[in-house]
């Protein structure tokens, strides 16, 4: 009998810190099989130590195309990651109409 496995899907989720109603501080994209999976990870590698957690967004497919490799797990700052924030508010905007 051969023992089969079970896939995990990676999924892609959108990270935010900084305090609520305040810009965000710093943004990072996790690959992760569950949002809560992707803020442990987040915390393990203190990606953003001290800071609280903001939003948190599941990425589609079509986001992660337009998003190059060398970005996933990197923190952004400031107005890299504002940039960031806003490119993918203004995809889940057109995905919706």
């Amino acid at each position: 009998m051969v023992a089969t496995r079970k896939r995990i899907h990676r999924r892609h989720f959108l990270l935010t810190f900084g305090a609520s109603g305040q810009p965000p501080i710093a943004a990072v994209i996790i690959e992760a099989p569950s949002m809560l999976q992707a803020r442990m990870t987040a915390v393990v590698r203190r990606l953003a130590p001290g800071v609280p957690f903001g939003d948190g967004v599941r990425l589609t497919t079509r986001m992660m195309a337009k998003i190059p490799p060398e970005r996933i797990s990197r923190i952004l700052y400031g107005k890299a990651a504002t940039h960031l924030i806003l490119r993918f508010r203004k995809s889940r905007r057109r995905a919706r109409e």
